[in-house]
């Protein structure tokens, strides 16, 4: 086999496997997605059993509140993928979108404090530093 086909062939295999096991992590349901990043949070910041319980009824609570308001999320999407198909956009069209969406941000944006306080209260203040090491590695790897 020429060293140019043969270099192609591995280059397939490879990029195959990246994107079914990158396709794998993505068609996870939330639930399974939030217990895995519960689970990395415990790891990450060296959790005892007593922070993982507390972190653990933190994330069911937030996925119950989630699930009450996916039907919300398919409902926007469906209107922006609606508004994608029209021949032309009208502006107020995609505002009355954009509004939908800080309305729901506004209604969630007390449970989420609330949860970030919680959490952020049965951490030591070593691992408030790790937690905050982690999110600046995170921050830079966005850039």
């Amino acid at each position: 086999m020429k060293r140019s086909t043969r270099f192609i062939a591995v280059a397939s295999v490879i990029a195959v496997a990246g994107l079914a096991f990158a396709g794998c992590a993505h068609h996870w349901s939330p639930e399974k997605r939030a217990d895995y990043m519960a689970k990395k949070i415990a790891s990450k910041l060296d959790l005892n059993d007593e922070q993982k319980a507390k972190l653990y009824a933190i994330k069911d609570e937030a996925v119950a509140k989630f699930k009450e308001e996916r039907a919300g999320h398919k409902a926007m999407r469906a209107e922006a993928i609606a508004l994608v198909k029209k021949d032309k956009v009208e502006r107020a069209e995609v505002e009355k979108l954009f509004s939908e969406r800080e309305e729901h941000m506004k209604r969630l944006r007390p449970f989420i404090i609330d949860k970030i306080i919680e959490f952020h209260a049965i951490l030591t203040p070593e691992q408030r530093a790790k937690a905050a090491e982690l999110m600046e590695e995170f921050q830079k790897k966005m850039e």
